[in-house]
């Protein structure tokens, strides 16, 4: 009997020739007082209200998607997979992408409210049905899901994929997507990059034209308008410093903006030491390679020669800078000497972000070696050797080493446990190098799992690594109430509410 739901699901193209729009996502959203509860998140800059109301709009607007029903998608009829909802944590924010199967997408965050119509951009539309079609050689490693929280830690990453058998997610933080055991998913996230520059452009042509229309240059989005690059032809637009500074030294104002799609003014100066000061702290160079990082940016910089901006460049982490100048984005040489320029002026967010960002990267890399280190013996080997040119990773060298080196059964699923509760990852939503464990122990029955178990001789591990499977599993009646008992009593101490959530509804 296998306990963990699993869904492989082949989008073909199909989904494409559908000629209905799906359920209304991407329309402005009527708001009733308190119809659904805030997000615990919290909006700088704007008033309590406006938060509210944005933090209100956000939420509903997943909810819709999360809850589609057979009713609602009869434009979809016969689509096997329904819609991807795509969120990534940005500093206090949460921004939240959905793709459908006919190739409609909006884009919305917590602190903003916005979309865009696929059908009515046609690149847009494509890069839609691409996540969508592309989506396809993943499905099989992600995990089924009943709640569906907001990425809570700095760049968390989480796809929820919408479809008539329910929902299912896959969860990983963007520091970790360069690790081997995200590999198959890099290139779903690099398209969900695709579909985010496709829409970008979108917004910036839309705000270019409102310019003109206005008898100006549109603004930022107009300077930094990446429909000017030639993605087939990138290297032919190098990276070449000289170029920004000698606009730097041509400026005699500098003004800077919180992000690309919120021009609220920070700081401003006319000053000249102001602007030389900022020439001074940033030390840039070419990338080895080019590159194009999957943000928007955070805090534009924008330069001006009297009421002419000469030109406008976006931080991203503190690491490297994007302008229209170049295809890729530039390296920051030296990232504590241009932070500081920030610093010495009032806006510290940049130097919180990175070192948030430093943090993070230090707790995965310690997770990662506790997830090693808990490894069977002997599994370590095959591990290594388990993913493939194509980057699949493949399970049956990790059965052929456990069963090496555990030929009796019950060592087996006790190594098994004890290593899938080292992982630090969520239960709601397990990432995929956690979720090969869950895998592992999918192999036996209820009844082998229990023959396993003897509560007075579990480590702490096991506890853990038996209470995490057995409440991800669609059978926890399998198994016998004394067990679910015992586990409820190691978890119910945790400050962690949804394993104790979870733990609890195995008793109740």
């Amino acid at each position: 009997m296998k306990l963990l739901k699993i869904l492989l699901i082949a989008w073909g193209m199909a989904c494409a020739s559908c000629g209905e729009r799906g359920a209304d996502i991407t329309k402005p959203i009527e708001l009733e007082e308190s119809e659904v509860p805030l997000l615990e998140q919290s909006v700088v800059g704007i008033s309590e209200e406006e938060s509210r109301r944005f933090l209100e709009a956000h939420s509903k607007r997943r909810n819709q998607v999360l809850e589609l029903d057979a009713d609602r998608m009869k434009g979809m009829k016969g689509a096997p997979v329904w819609a991807v909802l795509m969120e990534w944590r940005w500093g206090k924010d949460t921004e939240s992408m959905i793709a459908h199967a006919d190739g409609s997408a909006s884009f919305f965050n917590s602190s903003r409210d916005w979309a865009v119509d696929g059908e009515s951009h046609p690149y847009v539309k494509k890069a839609s049905l691409d996540l969508v079609e592309m989506a396809a050689g993943f499905l099989g490693e992600m995990k089924s899901v009943n709640s569906f929280p907001v990425p809570q830690d700095y760049e968390d990453l989480t796809c929820y994929v919408i479809t008539p058998g329910g929902v299912f997610a896959y969860y990983v933080n963007a520091q970790e997507l360069g690790k081997k055991e995200h590999l198959q998913f890099r290139a779903l996230f690099d398209q969900w990059q695709e579909l985010q520059d496709q829409h970008t452009i979108v917004e910036k042509k839309r705000y270019a034209q409102q310019g003109e229309a206005n008898g100006t240059k549109g603004g930022f989005e107009a300077d930094l308008d990446l429909t000017g690059i030639d993605w087939d032809a990138k290297d032919e637009k190098p990276v070449k410093p000289e170029e920004l500074f000698e606009l730097i030294n041509e400026a005699n104002r500098v003004v800077v903006t919180a992000s690309p799609m919120d021009k609220k003014v920070l700081y401003q100066s006319d000053q000249k030491s102001d602007i030389k000061e900022l020439g001074e702290a940033l030390s840039i160079r070419k990338p080895e390679q080019w590159y194009h990082g999957m943000c928007i940016g955070t805090m534009v910089v924008s330069l001006y020669k009297g009421e002419e901006e000469l030109l406008a460049f976006s931080n991203h982490h503190g690491k490297s800078i994007r302008c229209s100048l170049w295809s890729s984005d530039a390296v920051i040489v030296d990232p504590s000497r241009w932070l500081s320029w920030f610093d010495a002026r009032a806006m510290p967010q940049l130097r919180k972000e990175v070192e948030e960002s430093r943090a993070q990267q230090e707790k995965s890399d310690r997770n990662w070696k506790k997830w090693l280190a808990a490894m069977p013996k002997g599994v370590r080997p095959a591990w290594e050797g388990s993913y493939g040119k194509d980057g699949v990773f493949d399970v049956n060298p990790l059965r052929k080493a456990l069963l090496k080196s555990y030929p009796e059964k019950g060592d087996r699923i006790r190594s098994l446990l004890q290593w899938y509760g080292s992982g630090e990852g969520p239960w709601n939503a397990v990432p995929v190098h956690e979720g090969w464990a869950a895998n592992l122990i999918d192999d036996y029955d209820a009844s082998e799992i229990v023959a396993a178990i003897d509560l007075s001789k579990l480590t702490d591990e096991q506890f853990e690594g038996a209470a995490r499977f057995i409440a991800q599993s669609i059978y926890p009646q399998d198994y016998p109430k004394e067990l679910k008992e015992g586990l409820w009593d190691f978890v119910k101490n945790t400050k962690d509410e949804d394993k104790r959530a979870r733990a609890r509804a195995l008793i109740e």
